[in-house]
This record gives structure tokens, sequence and C-alpha cells, in this order.
């Protein structure tokens, strides 16, 4: 709580230094699921002055909905939207561009890496527990896509942008803009066929991404068996672009990434 609270302050002075007139700041499953989750975003309201919304799993899932449709015509077929993070994974289920339905689960990377108790290489545990989880995912899924002979996967979050970026290093195809199921079961052999640090500097990972790419990985897998996806989209878009959306209702001409600028 202290380190986030004196980022929320850093945040504060550069909002005031840019003059910015509207601020939406949103918290998803590890902020509203914690019993002091009161005591977090009031203290981050007394010493940014910036409010946190502790959103809800289905307002999360709608947030990204939004953003996707920027990117992708959701209207013209079906598609199954997935967003892993580390606290929670959304799972929206879209025919033509009519939601069916939409669940969160409570199948974040970072806690399933906490249930793995010998590390990020664990993979006995990891199989372990996605499979207890499996049961809940295919009881959401299941009977709903049986008569759906065209669906597409559309995976939000840094772990999807971090498969795809994988399948052009591996594949050697830079212009690659979806992966398939197989692609993406080559990619996880191959990570797991190396240890933790072998994986940072082989595939130029970050720390935080070379130990949860191995559960994001293995949660999408779990996803798409025995299901008519054939086609596993990454768009660069996720919450962060979802909550802009929302704040300009609709009135915006261009999005542009400046991260990096």
């Amino acid at each position: 709580m202290k380190y986030a609270s004196k980022a929320f302050e850093g945040m504060a002075h550069i909002i005031q230094h840019e003059k910015v007139d509207r601020v939406y700041a949103v918290a998803t499953s590890a902020s509203r699921d914690v019993k002091n989750s009161k005591d977090f975003t009031s203290l981050i309201k007394n010493k940014s002055g910036i409010q946190l919304d502790l959103i809800s799993g289905d307002l999360e899932a709608e947030l990204i909905r939004k953003a996707i449709q920027q990117q992708i015509d959701l209207s013209d077929k079906e598609s199954l939207l997935m967003d892993i993070g580390g606290g929670s994974m959304e799972l929206t289920l879209i025919d033509h561009g009519r939601v069916l339905c939409s669940k969160s689960f409570q199948l974040g990377t970072v806690r399933i890496l906490q249930e793995m108790k010998n590390g990020p290489d664990d993979f006995e545990a990891l199989d372990k527990l996605i499979s207890k989880s499996s049961i809940e995912i295919n009881q959401f899924l299941d009977g709903k896509i049986s008569s759906f002979k065209n669906l597409r996967m559309v995976g939000t979050g840094g772990n999807f942008r971090r498969m795809l970026k994988l399948k052009r290093k591996i594949f050697e195809d830079k212009k690659a803009n979806h992966l398939s199921p197989d692609e993406l079961e080559f990619i996880y052999q191959r990570l797991c066929q190396m240890p933790y640090l072998k994986r940072m500097k082989k595939f130029d990972l970050r720390p935080d991404r070379a130990d949860v790419i191995i559960p994001a990985i293995r949660m999408t897998i779990e996803v798409l068996k025995k299901r008519p996806i054939k086609k596993i989209y990454c768009p660069d878009v996720g919450l962060v672009q979802g909550v802009l959306f929302a704040m300009a209702d609709g009135q915006f001409k261009e999005v542009r990434d400046l991260s990096s600028t």
C-alpha cells in the first residue's frame, strides 16, 4: 500500500503539471478481492486526490470489448474474447456483435504463480491447477458454442501481445497478426524446455513476463481445447484503451500509443 500510494502521488504530480482535467482510475481483481480494499482506496484518495474505482469483472470485460471493437469488427462472425490479468481471466462470447455471455474467473497468472510452490518452472503443479479450473471454464462454454463453426479467439493484455511477439521470433514471421492453436502449443513446449532464466535471455523477456507467460499460455490452451477455433488474434488494446473509450463516449478520431514517445 505504501509503494502504491507513492506511485499515485507521482501520477498526481504529472496530472497537475500537464493540466489534465479528467481522470478515471480503475482497479481490478487484485484490489477488489482483498479484505482491506476500502483502506487502500481511502489511502490513495488521501495521498493523491485520485479516486480509485473498484470495477467488477463484468464491467472490466465490457470495457475490454469496447476497446477490441475499435480494432476488429466483431459483427462479422462469432468471437471468443479472452483477457488474462494477474488476478483474473475474463471470457466473453460474441455472436455477430451481440454479447451472448461474459464471465470473470479468479484465474489470474499471479494467483497461479502463488500456488506453484516450487517456482515458475513447477509445470506439474501448473497442470493440476489448470485442470481443476477447467471444470468451471467448460461449464461456462460448453453448450454455448456447439453450433458455432467459425469461431475466432481475440486475446487482450500483455501476455497475448507477448505470445504474438514470440510467434514472430520463433517462426521468423515479422508480419504475423495472429496465431494458430498448433503454433501456440509449439511455443509453449519450447518455453517449457527452458528454465526461467534461460527463457528471459533467449526470448528477451522481462523478469515479470518470463514467469507469468507460462501459465498464461497454458490457460489459453485449456480454453482452446475441443473448440472450433483456428485463429487467435492479439490486437494491441486492452482495459486501458477501454477506459479511454468510455471516457471519450465515442467522441474520438484516432487512437495512438504514446507510451514509447
